[in-house]
């Protein structure tokens, strides 16, 4: 599992451009990892299984801000795509 993690974590940072990869799947893919850990959660799940889960969570949201590259600007934090 760990080396799973690594290895995407190392394909993202290496990855300059989205060709081949969908924002949208990206998005999915958090908003699915994240009920899968609300759901683990709410059924009093072994924490080492929480915790695997939890990463992953925030690893796919690290993703969106890759996927997207948002940034954030100025003295109000707007957002800029």
């Amino acid at each position: 599992m760990i080396f799973v993690l690594f290895s995407d974590i190392q394909f993202w940072n290496k990855n300059k451009s989205m060709e081949g990869l969908s924002a949208k799947s990206v998005i999915l893919n958090f908003v699915c990892q994240l009920i899968v850990f609300l759901y683990l959660l709410d059924n009093d799940t072994s924490w080492m299984i929480l915790a695997s889960s939890g990463i992953g969570v925030c690893i796919e949201f690290w993703k969106i801000g890759k996927a997207m590259h948002i940034e954030v600007n100025g003295i109000y934090g707007s957002l800029s795509p």
